[in-house]
């Protein structure tokens, strides 16, 4: 439990807003999502170093609850690192060179990838970036997608990057959050809760999506609601939206964009709507 904790602590340590590259390739996106999750694994080590004397921390084997790498090789890492023969670079890096190639267990509808034989994380990772990533080359005029495919990228003014940078960041956080309580939602079903948290983070003033988190009820309920979270988490002025799962799910992604396209438009005339009201005598 401790390890398992230190790694989602490592999760919001990195708090990762740094987004993958527009023209990335399959395998460069393999390695980045390799290197979130040793960055997070890494963060988990000055955590147990400083719970080590507890008495309930020496009951576990905390090197095997962190995941991906098996404990003897974390355990042996963390010795170098804690001796200093290694420094904190190249413990990520080393285990982010075997991160992708970890055996992936949480089920769904994951096939392979690369034709292995074997599913692991790589296959995982491929498959998002052919979904929501790769460049598409037959790309149709605006306005002509069907609800339920991506909607093309659209130039923006909003922070000079386009709509789909924003919905390709919110799916990957929507996927990592149920990822890490072992569920697994049909793509459908993913890129429409993301479609609808991106719209629904714009319309309650969020700029951008740091975070994205499962709710969790009495009873054992996992799921009901998915909150997008500006800021750290343990920041009290951190902003917050959400969507009910379910009620997300059957909003297509199709309307879920056009929502945020007309949100961002909207927004983009406020300032100068406001600055004109500024100027404008009073009426009375």
């Amino acid at each position: 439990m401790f390890a398992m904790l230190a790694h989602e602590i490592g999760h919001d340590r990195d708090n990762t807003t740094r987004p993958f590259k527009p023209d990335g390739t399959a395998q460069e996106y393999v390695q980045y999502r390799s290197e979130i999750e040793a960055t997070a694994i890494f963060n988990a080590f000055p955590i147990l170093r400083d719970l080590k004397n507890e008495p309930e921390f020496k009951k576990e084997s905390p090197f095997d609850a962190i995941g991906y790498l098996n404990g003897l090789e974390l355990a042996r890492l963390y010795q170098q690192w804690n001796s200093g023969e290694l420094e904190d670079k190249q413990v990520v890096a080393a285990i982010a060179g075997k991160v992708a190639d970890t055996r992936y267990t949480l089920g769904g509808s994951l096939t392979d990838q690369d034709g292995n034989g074997v599913l692991t994380h790589r296959d995982a990772y491929l498959h998002d970036f052919e979904r929501v990533l790769r460049p598409r080359t037959d790309a149709q005029p605006p306005g002509q997608a069907g609800d339920n495919e991506p909607a093309q990228p659209q130039r923006s003014n909003h922070g000079g990057a386009t709509e789909n940078t924003f919905l390709r960041n919110t799916r990957e956080k929507t996927l990592e959050a149920f990822a890490q309580h072992g569920l697994s939602p049909s793509d459908q079903a993913l890129d429409c809760i993301a479609g609808s948290l991106c719209a629904q983070a714009r319309r309650d003033g969020l700029e951008r999506i740091d975070h994205v988190l499962l709710s969790q009820h009495p009873g054992g309920e996992i799921g009901r609601n998915v909150i997008a979270v500006e800021g750290r988490l343990d920041d009290p002025g951190h902003k917050l939206s959400h969507v009910n799962a379910q009620t997300a799910a059957n909003v297509s992604l199709g309307e879920s964009m056009r929502n945020l396209a007309s949100l961002e438009v909207t927004q983009r005339q406020q300032p100068s709507q406001q600055a004109e009201t500024v100027d404008r005598p009073l009426q009375r």
